[in-house]
């Protein structure tokens, strides 16, 4: 399907684009550099759809299937991701800045050099994500799953959940893109 065949599918509503997925579903569909700001895509089922360059701003994808999709360099300030799963997606360059993620799933996604600066991640599973370079400054990740990540400044994170515990104040924000002076390392009095 082309470009346009894709927009007009999902402009008829999600029902109408779910099911086309789910006819087409060896088809990836191409929304490239697409302009949706703050559309209603809540549940929407965009796996494996290539969003590089998309302008979402302040959409809602609440509980969308992302999964595989690749949404590099992708607009996506203030979006509403919660419950999202993202697994596997590339969202490489992205801007994510202030965005609801809250309960989604990253796990084993690209993320290089995304910027989630005051972004809510809290309780997402970020596990075996790549967030080399990522800016996470004011970004809440209390509850989230990073076990296996690789972080903003290169090092591998080995072990599981940010309870706000192993940072300084037991807060569950990061105040510095590169983790700079935390010790991230679990409590050794903790059993």
């Amino acid at each position: 399907m082309s470009k346009e065949q894709d927009l007009n599918i999902l402009r008829q509503g999600i029902l109408a684009w779910n099911e086309s997925r789910r006819i087409n579903a060896a088809v990836a569909p191409d929304l490239v550099e697409v302009e949706l700001e703050a559309a209603e895509l809540a549940g929407a089922n965009l796996a494996g759809a290539e969003l590089t360059g998309a302008q979402l701003r302040r959409a809602n994808l609440a509980g969308a299937d992302l999964q595989g999709a690749v949404l590099e360099g992708a607009e996506l300030t203030r979006t509403n991701l919660s419950r999202a799963n993202l697994a596997g997606a590339d969202l490489a360059g992205a801007t994510l800045e202030g965005a609801n993620l809250r309960e989604a799933n990253l796990s084993q996604a690209n993320l290089e050099r995304a910027d989630f600066a005051g972004a809510n991640l809290g309780s997402a599973n970020l596990r075996g994500a790549n967030l080399s370079g990522a800016r996470l400054d004011e970004a809440n990740l209390a509850g989230a799953c990073t076990a296996d990540a690789i972080m903003p400044d290169g090092s591998r994170r080995t072990w599981g959940q940010y309870s706000g515990e192993e940072r300084p104040a037991a807060e569950a924000v990061f105040r510095d893109e590169m983790l700079r002076g935390l010790d991230l390392e679990p409590s050794l009095e903790r059993r």
